[in-house]
């Protein structure tokens, strides 16, 4: 079951975490995987588990303004354009597991319930997601920006602006792997069967068509990051595999 709800629950430490097979611990790893507790989100979800994601990211930017002019409706305001470089920092995306405070199976990661939430975090941490998130989030910013003419530009507006921008990216990003988390459900039951073809799911998603599918945004600026090639798709197999069932 894939992320349903933004709002940050208790954390409970978990014990399992200690005892994971290397397969799963490289993911724990690589996506930040904290495993807690929380029986009214799920309740209020209808889930028995859910899977959250988010990206957390630092960026610099450097712009130029043209074109500035009066705006013809209010003579006390002046607008111009924004052209804006960005160079990210830090760009890490993060996992939530939650499971119910009465979820004890014996042997908790060969339970199909904690296998399926780890199949939710190993679609977020595939490496085609974060070339295609560092290949948007570099994207030159345009955008208009208004200031009055009494007190000028305020570096604080134009901050604004930039952040709005990025943060509109991030939102579509982890819309998508809300899509590709939804599809997973459908094929699984929300866990309940096994996945059939699996490599050839996984291998779909992040795929040109399966983008255009999905109708994101900006499918035009990540040509490159999911073109198919040898190296790819061997980059592709390796994650998955990694993560199959024990």
């Amino acid at each position: 079951m894939g992320q349903e709800n933004p709002e940050e629950p208790a954390d409970v430490p978990n014990p399992w975490i200690a005892t994971a097979p290397p397969a799963f611990a490289r993911l724990i790893d690589k996506g930040q995987v904290r495993i807690i507790t929380d029986d009214q989100r799920l309740a209020s979800a209808g889930k028995q588990a859910l899977t959250f994601f988010r990206f957390d990211l630092d960026y610099r930017y450097r712009f130029e303004l043209t074109r500035v002019r009066p705006v013809a409706d209010d003579p006390t305001l002046a607008e111009g354009d924004i052209f804006a470089r960005v160079r990210l920092t830090k760009l890490i995306g993060g996992h939530q597991v939650i499971l119910k405070k009465e979820y004890q199976p014996a042997k908790p990661w060969e339970s199909m319930l904690l296998q399926h939430e780890f199949d939710h975090v190993s679609i977020s941490t595939d490496p085609r997601l974060k070339k295609i998130a560092e290949e948007i989030l570099v994207q030159p910013i345009r955008c208009t920006v208004r200031w009055t003419k009494s007190h000028g530009l305020q570096q604080e507006t134009i901050d604004k602006a930039i952040k709005e921008e990025m943060s509109a990216r991030i939102s579509e990003l982890e819309r998508l792997v809300q899509t590709n988390y939804d599809a997973l459900d459908r094929e699984t039951r929300d866990g309940q069967a096994n996945l059939g073809k699996r490599f050839k799911f996984f291998q779909e998603l992040y795929s040109t068509p399966w983008l255009r599918k999905s109708e994101f945004k900006y499918l035009d600026a990540i040509r490159s990051s999911t073109q198919d090639s040898a190296n790819k798709n061997k980059e592709v197999l390796e994650h998955y595999l990694s993560v199959e069932s024990p």
